[in-house]
């Protein structure tokens, strides 16, 4: 069984996925073509290695666009795959299945920050206790919140507001010493944290102070480093080290501890578990 959740979500920008879909099923898709692309290629791999199930999921980029609908129709037109937008609760779950997948405390928590969510979840004693899909991804708080390259003091203070609302809206205050750390951007911040600075591992203090030093450095050093350590997510780092340090005050975080793992492996055992 494979699950698989296609990139292609971030070509339509959380709003418009520009695919003119035909009225007659002859008819060629014109653009966005490598879309349809990815998932013939995958199909593809998947009969050529006779893989008895396949899954095809879609989050946050895809349950906020407009044409969310029409996305499902085509490629259920287009390759007979259904195509399952899950919940943001159930991403939240399904990131949780996937750190319970691999060598994880009996207690703790994790995020996986996306670009348009971040999902949130809690756990005791390997049995989740509270999860939460929270508007707070990095693309999505640099949308609302920065209005040129990098947010001043200013936005960055809005900012830190409207995360710590959110995450009170949904969690209560407690002491969660260890923070699972999902989503690339995230990985993106563990990379820099470790190449650039030199430690070994993501604290408190290092969140604080990777965030300090990136801040303070000029604007064109600033995007040298990301150019080299986050391309092609230069401005989203700031808002996600945003979201890492209110989480880490308001949860009292002393670790952050990087996953190589995704909703992908939480999505399977769910399958697994709905099928016996």
């Amino acid at each position: 069984m494979i699950a698989v959740n296609f990139p292609f979500i971030k070509s339509i920008h959380f709003e418009e996925l520009n695919i003119p879909y035909p009225k007659k099923k002859t008819t060629s898709y014109s653009t966005d073509i490598e879309i349809l692309e990815a998932i013939n290629d995958s199909v593809t791999f998947f009969n050529a290695n006779n893989c008895g199930k396949y899954y095809v999921f879609a989050t946050e980029a895809v349950r906020s666009s407009k044409n969310s609908e029409l996305i499902k129709t085509v490629i259920n037109d287009e390759f007979g795959i259904k195509l399952d937008i899950i919940s943001g609760d159930t991403e939240a779950v399904c990131d949780f299945y996937s750190v319970m997948c691999h060598d994880a405390n009996d207690t703790g928590a994790g995020v996986d920050i996306g670009g348009g969510s971040a999902q949130i979840f809690t756990f005791n004693d390997k049995k989740i206790t509270n999860h939460a899909s929270l508007r707070l991804g990095a693309l999505r708080l640099k949308n609302l919140f920065v209005s040129k390259l990098f947010p001043n003091v200013y936005e960055l203070n809005e900012m830190n507001g409207y995360i710590t609302d959110k995450i009170a809206e949904r969690f209560k205050k407690e002491s969660i010493p260890s923070f699972y750390l999902l989503g690339g951007t995230s990985h993106v911040i563990d990379k820099i944290n470790r190449k650039y600075l030199g430690n070994s591992k993501l604290t408190n203090d290092t969140v604080y102070g990777l965030f300090e030093t990136l801040n303070e450095m000029p604007e064109k050093k600033k995007l040298k480093v990301f150019e080299k350590y986050a391309p092609k997510r230069e401005f989203l780092v700031i808002p996600c080290l945003c979201v890492l340090m209110c989480m880490s005050e308001y949860f009292e975080v002393k670790e952050f501890i990087p996953m190589d793992t995704a909703s992908r492996e939480g999505y399977v055992y769910l399958k697994l578990k709905e099928n016996g």
